[in-house]
């Protein structure tokens, strides 16, 4: 894999995998005329390379996008599963931003924390689009573990969607770093002056879409929009159909930002399939850089 390590670095002309800030990224180029950079920040236990689906979608709409691994995740950066923390992801998201200097990012559920905490007390105004973004830490964290790990002390091993977690640190990260209840989403809001957009199911069992309007109509440091879709799980990931649904919206919120007038487009998903192939066979036989 490249070093792409000087922040200062012009990124404009690079493609395929890099190291970006220490971090495993892989730049995707816009297909037609560019019209702005995107970062795709991804949800926990998904790496940077199964978001292809939005990255393709995206690029073959005009966006270059950037995507990448944060520390102790899964994918290709350092550090293990184990070890994941929401500060450090923070970190990394906020470390991206500034080598990166997208026109726009896109979180994805448990990424939304760390996006708003990185976009906090920032003054380029980044726009953010946020696909289930989780608003409450405690309530999804109960919805998917059955547990308040908040209230009942985790052991050092919790499995969180088949990914063996350190819970006791974990948990004490998220109260250090200020990631509990619902009042924490509406504290980082308020340091935000940028637009904030959230793609949000309407009967999904792990936010509250209640929450997520309330989150809209008492934010003021900037403009919310949220755009409800009529599903009612979370694990978009796991159903094409649902995940072609967030991407629609995410795809169409993206023009919006940008000031652009195409309705947009999604590839087909056979089409995605065989560039994703194309992709692993160049990779394969060495010729994106590594």
């Amino acid at each position: 894999m490249k070093q792409t390590e000087d922040p200062t670095q012009d990124l404009a002309g690079l493609t395929g995998r890099h190291r970006l800030v220490g971090l495993a990224a892989q730049f995707d180029a816009a297909r037609g005329t560019e019209l702005g950079t995107a970062l795709i920040v991804s949800p926990f236990g998904v790496s940077a390379d199964n978001m292809f689906l939005p990255a393709f979608t995206l690029a073959s709409n005009g966006f270059r996008v950037v995507r990448f691994d944060p520390r102790n995740h899964v994918g290709r950066s350092e550090g293990d599963m184990y070890d994941f923390r929401i500060s450090t992801t923070a970190e990394d998201v906020a470390a991206v931003l500034d080598a990166v200097r997208p026109d726009l990012v896109v979180g994805f559920s448990l990424a939304a924390p760390a996006v708003l905490r990185a976009l906090a007390g920032r003054s380029d105004r980044i726009p953010a689009i946020m696909a289930a973004g989780v608003v409450n830490m405690r309530h999804t964290l109960k919805a998917v573990l059955e547990t308040d790990f908040f209230d009942v002390r985790p052991s050092d091993h919790v499995s969180v969607l088949g990914e063996d977690v350190h819970g006791l640190n974990f948990i004490d990260d998220c109260r250090s770093f200020g990631a509990v209840e619902f009042a924490d989403t509406v504290a980082d809001g308020a340091r935000i002056s940028g637009p904030l957009t959230y793609v949000a199911g309407t009967e999904d069992p792990w936010v509250s879409y209640a929450e997520v309007e309330e989150f809209a109509r008492v934010r003021t440091a900037g403009p919310t929009t949220v755009l409800p879709l009529p599903v009612g799980t979370h694990q978009f990931n796991l159903n094409p159909t649902i995940a072609l649904s967030y991407t629609k919206a995410v795809l169409a919120e993206c023009l919006r930002v940008v000031g652009s007038d195409e309705e947009g487009t999604i590839p087909p998903l056979h089409e995605a399939i065989t560039a994703r192939k194309r992709l692993a066979q160049s990779e394969a036989a060495g010729q994106v850089a590594r």
